[in-house]
């Protein structure tokens, strides 16, 4: 079986894993500039930003590397589910396979979906970035990253109170902003064990949040849009990015938009896909006058591009 780390430039190493990222139980693997280490190379390619925090982007694309993965049998997925992901990463990380951000109220987000620490909800109880953890842990373990399990965070944010599983060695959630974290949590994004894991779980959380969006009971919108999802990845990365970034706003748009579909009569996806993408484009703009418009173009733009 291969193991490895899938490089910068879209190909799957087939070294070992390089002894840089192994841990030992004196000595973490990585040491922050606060820390008062000497730069290294690697280092120069983190941006650091003036309030605290990194990011760094992979030059790796997501179809590239799924569709490698799948062709050395580490990965059993269709064409269209990695036309799906690659599309949903577009607006999560720019379209590349990994991106971590330590920068703003996640403290740490990492992966072509972007999964934070911070957030839980019905089906990532623990936190969304531990349970892809939890489906990895002996790979995540290689680059220092553990779950405490007997440990929980406490967060405040604008959206409600977490209690999401602590990281092992992160005291506080604000301990992952260094850069010793940031190193640790890119690289294990890039781990081919990894990967896989993410693939996987970001299929089964777009088919979560359809069922949330059959289910709700507010918003009566039930299977009425599935004719259209079920045949455009478009549709479908339009809907889980537009719900990942404002739940309600994507389920007043698209309540509108099957309102006027059934108007309408028999209707193309095509034309399903625009009446979405009008609606969402209103419904941004009513909520958020200032930036709303913007957003809503944002991921518009995005979805429906397979190259930024």
């Amino acid at each position: 079986m291969l193991r490895g780390r899938v490089d910068d430039i879209g190909g799957i190493g087939r070294s070992t894993y390089l002894q840089a990222f192994r841990v030992s139980a004196a000595r973490p693997p990585y040491y922050s500039l606060a820390d008062g280490a000497p730069a290294t190379p690697e280092d120069k390619l983190f941006k650091r930003y003036p309030h605290g925090g990194w990011s760094r982007y992979s030059k790796a694309r997501v179809d590239d590397c799924l569709k490698r993965l799948r062709d050395i049998g580490r990965l059993q997925i269709e064409d269209a589910e990695i036309d799906l992901l690659q599309r949903v990463a577009n607006v999560e990380s720019s379209g590349r396979i990994q991106c971590i951000n330590s920068y703003d109220s996640a403290y740490m987000s990492m992966g072509f979906m972007q999964w934070p620490i911070v957030y839980t909800d019905a089906y990532s109880p623990d936190g969304k970035l531990q349970r892809l953890i939890q489906r990895a842990p002996e790979a995540f373990r290689r680059y220092g990253i553990e779950l405490d399990p007997d440990r929980r965070y406490r967060i405040t944010t604008r959206s409600g109170t977490y209690t999401p599983i602590a990281v092992k060695g992160a005291v506080r959630p604000s301990d992952l902003r260094g850069l010793d974290w940031a190193k640790r949590f890119y690289a294990a994004g890039l781990d081919v064990d990894v990967i896989v894991e993410e693939a996987k779980l970001a299929l089964q959380v777009i088919e979560e949040t359809k069922k949330r969006i059959e289910t709700h009971k507010k918003y009566k919108i039930g299977t009425a849009f599935q004719p259209y999802y079920t045949r455009s990845a478009v549709l479908r990365a339009l809907i889980q990015e537009t719900f990942n970034n404002r739940p309600v706003y994507l389920l007043v748009a698209l309540e509108r938009a099957i309102a006027r579909a059934k108007r309408m009569g028999e209707i193309t996806t095509s034309q399903f896909l625009d009446l979405t993408r009008r609606a969402i484009m209103e419904v941004y703009r009513t909520k958020e006058p200032k930036d709303g418009p913007s957003k809503a173009r944002n991921l518009i733009h995005k979805t429906a591009k397979l190259v930024l």
